[in-house]
Order: structure tokens, then C-alpha cells, then sequence
């Protein structure tokens, strides 16, 4: 044990040291230079982070074992640097983006949180950051593995390009799509989404946008959904957060009743029900007066379509939900049925066809 000790260089002791620190504090060092809500990505830079402390640790443990007269430890000297150099510019690259994320981020506040996000430029300059740093990393490699001549250098800087081009169409167009929706801002953290899957439309709010995908939470379900940047772009996508007015968003419901119920009736009954859900609270502007108007006349029914104003667009299916029950309690006591009338085919276009429950 004694000799195996003796055998470390004073290079070997300061990295030993080092790393067993930045192992034991990797977390609130973390913490600090990410400054960042999600929690899978943290774990999983803290993992990358504590995995290179522990490959230098036991690169170090391996030549102290080997003692002081090995001959083999000369290429253990050689991937001990190598290491240290790939985990010095990890750093790096975490300290720029944290930098960069600072200086250029976008701050929101979503569900009265506040969170610090990235913008086009925040995110393009880590992009070039990274990219600078990484050649410069591998080219630091390379000479620190021996590979000191011209034709070595070049070879194994070939392969990497060679690599690089042939993968480039699974990692390009998702980089450059989320740099363009970026720096176009219609679709930014925290903003409600209507996107198409397949034949079912699903109302979502954009957690996310990564350099190679998007997170979204499906607000019916209550789940992640992780959908390239890419096939995200090339989506006709609805943003119920943009707003067109100061009034919010004009939401509607759709109901088809019989030609026996007067026109009289079923504004009272829709009057009636949006201002008892204002009363106890249901988040729709009270200040703009409730629209319900005939949208077209059926053989068997007439469409009615009511329409109200919200600001609370993540509550938006919950509150489609409470509007609907006061309107069949206003109904019911108006002794007003809201059942199809037979043969009628109803569109159901701008109803949701996922359960709607409060996420």
C-alpha cells in the first residue's frame, strides 16, 4: 500500500484530490451553473459530470497499482490526460452556455414560476461555442495520445468529419429547426399548443425546446410528449397563447337544439350559465358580453354556437368542462333538452376528442 502510494506524481495527488471534490460537490456545483427546471437533463449532465471524475479517479487508482516501475504506465499517463482534458472542456462548455443563457436568455414566468430560458441567440452562440471547443478539444487529444504527425492528425480528424457528414441529415434539420422556431417566438415555454397527432388533435403546453427535440405536456392526460424539432416545424400548429386581442382567447362551445326551443330561450340559457360560472370563479372574462349566435340551420336542428373570452389558456379544457355543466343545469331547469335530435349528424370538428380533466 505504502509503495503504491509513493508511486503517485505530484500531478497524479492534485487530480485525485480535485476530483474526489468536484465528486462530493457536483451537484450544487451543477445547480449553480444550470439554473434550470428540468430535472432529467440536470441528472443526466450530473451523471456525465460525476462519470468523467470517476474514470480519472480510477485511471489514477490503476497506475498507482501498477507502482512506480511499470513500463505500461505511460499510456495510463496518456488517457489520464486525455480525460482531464475532455473533462476541463465539458466545464468549459457548461460555463460558457451558462454565461450565454444569462446574458442573451429570455426570462418567463410559467405557472408562477420563473424560469430563464434560451433565445435564438443564446442558442446559436452555444452552438458555435461548442462547436470551436470541440475541435479544439479533440485536436488537444490527439497530440496528448502521441498522434504527432500530419498524416495522424488528419486521419483521425477525417473519420470524425466523415461520421459527421454521413449522420448529418438525423441531427442538422433538428438543430436548425429549433433555432428557427426560436428566433420566430411563436412557440415559446410555457405557451398552449393545439398539434395534430395522427387523426386526434391534443391540446399541449411547450415545456421544453431542446437543441435536438421539444417537450410538451399533454394537459388532458398529464404526460410528456417528445416530438422532433423538425416533423414540430412542419406541423400547422395553433397557438392558443398569442393572443389576437387584449381580450384573450375567443373560445366557443357548439350544441344542436331543436327547432321547437325560441332563439330567446337559449341566449337566456347561455347568458345564464357563462354568468353563473364567472360567479364562482370559472376563469372567463366577465367584462366582454357572451356571443351566442346560430351557425347554421339543420333539417332536424339548429346549431348554436356560444362564445366567451379567456386569459387562462392552461385551464382552458377545465374550464370548457364547467361552462358545459352549468349550461345543461340551465338547461334542465328551463326543461330544454341539448340531445341531438335523431338524424342529425353532429359535427364535432371543434370538440376536443380526449377526455378533459383538470391536469
Amino acid at each position: 500500500m505504502n509503495a503504491m502510494i509513493g508511486s503517485l506524481s505530484a500531478l497524479e495527488w492534485a487530480l485525485l484530490a480535485s476530483n474526489t471534490l468536484l465528486l462530493v460537490f457536483a451537484r450544487p456545483i451543477l445547480s449553480r451553473i444550470l439554473s434550470t427546471t428540468d430535472t432529467r437533463s440536470s441528472e443526466w449532465r450530473l451523471n456525465a459530470f460525476r462519470g468523467l471524475n470517476v474514470l480519472m479517479l480510477l485511471t489514477v487508482g490503476t497506475g498507482a497499482a501498477l507502482g512506480p516501475s511499470a513500463g505500461e504506465r505511460g499510456w495510463l499517463l496518456k488517457l489520464l490526460l486525455v480525460l482531464a482534458t475532455a473533462w476541463c472542456f465539458y466545464l468549459a462548455m457548461q460555463l460558457a452556455g451558462y454565461g450565454l443563457r444569462q446574458r442573451y436568455g429570455v426570462r418567463r414566468t410559467v405557472d408562477g414560476q420563473e424560469v430563464l430560458s434560451d433565445s435564438w441567440t443564446s442558442r446559436l452562440l452555444y452552438l458555435l461555442v461548442c462547436g470551436f471547443l470541440s475541435v479544439l478539444c479533440l485536436v488537444t487529444a490527439i497530440q496528448i495520445a502521441g498522434f504527432n504527425s500530419l498524416l495522424q492528425t488528419t486521419g483521425v480528424l477525417g473519420f470524425l468529419g466523415v461520421f459527421l457528414a454521413l449522420t448529418q441529415s438525423s441531427w442538422l434539420p433538428d438543430i436548425a429547426a429549433g433555432l428557427i422556431l426560436l428566433d420566430g417566438r411563436m412557440l415559446e415555454e410555457g405557451d398552449v399548443i393545439r398539434v395534430r397527432f395522427a387523426d386526434e388533435r391534443t391540446t399541449c403546453a411547450v415545456h421544453k425546446t431542446k437543441l435536438f427535440h421539444t417537450e410538451l405536456l399533454d394537459l388532458a392526460d398529464n404526460h410528456r410528449i417528445m416530438v422532433s424539432n423538425a416533423w414540430l416545424r412542419a406541423q400547422p400548429l395553433h397557438n392558443l397563447s398569442k393572443f389576437a386581442s387584449a381580450k384573450g382567447l375567443r373560445d366557443n362551445l357548439h350544441f344542436k337544439i331543436g327547432y321547437d326551443v325560441p332563439a330567446a330561450v337559449v341566449r337566456e340559457i347561455m347568458e345564464s350559465a357563462v354568468a353563473r360560472a364567472i360567479e364562482v370563479g370559472v376563469p372567463i372574462e366577465g367584462q366582454y358580453p357572451v356571443e351566442v349566435v346560430l351557425q347554421d340551420t339543420g333539417d332536424h336542428a339548429l346549431h348554436w354556437m356560444v362564445c366567451y373570452y379567456t386569459k387562462a389558456v392552461r385551464k382552458r379544457l377545465l374550464t370548457r368542462q364547467q361552462l358545459r355543466e352549468f349550461i345543461l343545469s340551465e338547461s334542465q331547469a328551463r326543461a330544454v333538452s341539448l340531445a341531438t335530435p335523431f338524424g342529425v349528424a353532429f359535427d364535432q370538428t371543434e370538440t376536443p376528442t380526449v377526455l378533459e380533466r383538470e391536469p
